[in-house]
């Protein structure tokens, strides 16, 4: 019973500390307008599409890689900006770095030093 009563409190301390976590990492309202839509590697196959719902989802794809690559995710506010997890694949996230074109994006990839950078255009729609 002990054990019971100790998992319960374990696991609503925890939710407890998610919500309050997820309360701060709200994304601006103006990013989620900018980033919408799909962006495309500049020179590679990679895409991604940023979707302006509740979650502000996203679709990464890379189909160069071996297997290739395709998530779904979601964005996070981090301390120095956005980014997003890519599940098991990676253990840090991909940061999403805004640049002063704004037709225009980085995707800092996850790994050793240097990291390798995707750079990504906004897809004008036909």
């Amino acid at each position: 019973m002990r054990r019971l009563i100790r998992l319960i409190s374990a696991s609503l301390l925890a939710l407890a500390l998610t919500s309050c976590m997820a309360a701060e990492d709200v994304v601006p309202q103006e990013t989620i307008d900018f980033l919408e839509g799909e962006w495309i590697q500049d020179e590679g196959s990679a895409s991604i599409y940023f979707y302006n719902d509740d979650n502000f989802t996203i679709k990464f794809t890379i189909p160069d890689q071996t297997p290739p690559l395709r998530y779904l995710s979601t964005i996070e506010t981090m301390k120095d900006g956005f980014a997003f997890s890519l599940g098991n694949h990676w253990q840090k996230p991909v940061e999403v770095i805004m640049l002063e074109d704004a037709n225009q994006i980085d995707l800092l990839m996850p790994g050793d030093e240097p990291r390798e950078t995707l750079h990504m255009k906004r897809m004008v729609s036909k």
